[in-house]
């Protein structure tokens, strides 16, 4: 948590106005999100907004121009949602489904 400014002054009587310097912390910057992270979002999101619950454990990984799906699922059938949301995101990347049906 950064700190909060510091006011430093004189407050000058019978007016509104104050008098000095106010000093704030340094403001620290992130980086913007690399593609990859991006990438990594947007298929997670498509996912979860398709399948809702039914991918369990869901990881999403991108390396260089190859993303891979993980997680489990009760049917090879949400299993295939899966790869359809996820290839609905991709442009020119590869995909590996390595989600795992395991009934029950």
């Amino acid at each position: 948590m950064a700190p909060s400014p510091r006011l430093s002054g004189v407050l000058v009587k019978g007016t509104t106005e104050l008098r000095g310097t106010l000093t704030a912390a340094p403001v620290v910057v992130a980086p913007p999100p690399s593609r990859q992270d991006l990438l990594v979002s947007k298929v997670r999101q498509r996912i979860q907004s398709r399948l809702g619950e039914r991918i369990r454990r869901l990881q999403v990984s991108c390396a260089g121009e190859k993303v891979v799906l993980r997680g489990e699922c009760a049917t090879y059938y949400s299993k295939q949602l899966a790869q359809v949301a996820a290839l609905g995101v991709l442009e020119d990347e590869t995909l590996d489904n390595a989600i795992v049906v395991s009934p029950g």
